[in-house]
């Protein structure tokens, strides 16, 4: 029953997250993944505070979408 109750809302985000940018939706993965700032900077290049800004846009974004 767990697994059936959670596997709708989970298609949602998952249906949501599709929808964001490119750049967005990879530091959204990369945060949900348990990635650290200074992580997610070595990887894409970004400076730490850059991602800090892109993610905090990307969470509102995704915020957005849900209550649309």
């Amino acid at each position: 029953d767990d697994d059936s109750t959670l596997k709708e809302p989970l298609e949602e985000l998952h249906s949501v997250i599709n929808r964001l940018g490119h750049i967005d939706r990879a530091l959204i993965m990369l945060w949900l993944d348990g990635y650290a700032y200074e992580e997610m900077a070595e990887i894409t290049g970004f400076t730490q505070a850059n991602i800090a800004v892109k993610l905090m846009r990307a969470k509102n974004k995704i915020k957005e979408m849900f209550n649309a």
